[in-house]
């Protein structure tokens, strides 16, 4: 059973405190040009990341709970909007990231959201990143259709960026 922490908007994200005093802070931001490119969904189109500003000191449940919750969120307010998430490679921990996502999207409350996720080897390191979107996105049949175009587009963006 889901039990979200509370959360709130400061400034352009969403902020949350867990129990042990860490601070949480979601973001959905442009992801640049990169989506001009398929013009239909392109204005739907937002990343979406979260962070800690602190370390934790052990697994919180609640954290991915309310990480879903915050999608929901998005989602009943944005019916169309589509969401791209990439896991954070700065310290190789980019699977462990995504094992995780996944299973919080997985064990969580999620019905109606489609998630497809993608990875990519770029000299030798791996990327990982999601789409998210509401099952009955007015655009489904599109994002459906692109989504190897996507896939390759994507993967040739992180081979020109090293």
């Amino acid at each position: 059973m889901s039990n979200p922490y509370n959360f709130f908007l400061e400034g352009d994200e969403y902020c949350f405190v867990t129990n042990e005093g860490i601070s949480y802070n979601a973001y959905f931001i442009e992801p640049g040009t990169f989506y001009e490119q398929y013009p239909i969904i392109h204005p739907h189109v937002l990343e979406f990341g979260f962070y800690a500003k602190q370390k934790p000191k052990r697994t919180d449940t609640r954290v991915g709970d309310t990480i879903i919750c915050m999608l929901q969120d998005f989602f009943h307010k944005n019916p169309d909007g589509i969401l791209y998430f990439l896991c954070d490679s700065v310290d190789a921990k980019q699977l462990a990231r995504h094992r995780k996502f996944e299973a919080w999207f997985l064990s969580t409350e999620t019905k109606g959201l489609v998630k497809h996720n993608f990875q990519t080897t770029v000299e030798g390191l791996t990327f990982y990143f999601s789409l998210v979107f509401k099952s009955s996105n007015a655009h489904q049949q599109y994002i459906e259709h692109v989504l190897e175009n996507l896939k390759s587009d994507v993967s040739d963006k992180y081979r020109e960026m090293f």
